[in-house]
């Protein structure tokens, strides 16, 4: 996503999940993703701040390219804070976690691009723009996606539970 240097997307939902099975969840999607990447046995107890590999992903022109993901702030269930530095700029993405209830919780999602690349004009502002609305409908929908793993998870225990007793 290409966004004019120092902007931001952020997107806040309030979820029907308790804070530290959401942060669960992404911690347990970041062990996957540094396994895959790396080809090595990665443990949630190896997450912390400053952690890092690399990875092949696509850049905003849909290139694949090295990337380095770097953990700058990992805090259980609290907030999870990651850099990705590429080679046309880096992305650093935030979950900040905060609890409501048992079961229900408000996550502040922000995502920041920073490119070696400007481009100035009336076109680039509206691409802006554009990139901004598509980046704050695919961020509600990933914290949903989350929320909805979280859940039928819960109920596939519970399930199991029952068949168990």
């Amino acid at each position: 996503m290409l966004l004019e240097d120092g902007k931001m997307v952020e997107v806040s939902e309030t979820l029907n999940v308790s804070a530290s099975d959401f942060f669960d969840a992404i911690i347990e999607s970041v062990v996957y993703d540094a396994c895959q990447a790396t080809g090595k046995n990665i443990r949630k107890s190896h997450l912390k701040k400053g952690f890092s590999y690399s990875k092949k992903i696509k850049n905003s022109f849909g290139k694949k390219e090295n990337s380095r993901v770097v953990i700058q702030e990992f805090e259980a269930p609290s907030i999870y804070k990651v850099k990705f530095e590429g080679s046309t700029g880096y992305d650093i993405m935030t979950y900040k976690i905060e609890s409501l209830e048992d079961e229900k919780i408000t996550v502040r999602y922000s995502e920041d691009f920073i490119s070696e690349f400007t481009v100035e004009g009336k076109s680039s502002k509206m691409m802006e723009k554009l990139n901004n609305k598509r980046a704050q409908r695919r961020a509600k929908k990933l914290l949903k996606n989350i929320e909805a793993y979280i859940q039928n998870k819960q109920n596939a225990e519970d399930i199991q539970e029952e068949v168990e007793q």
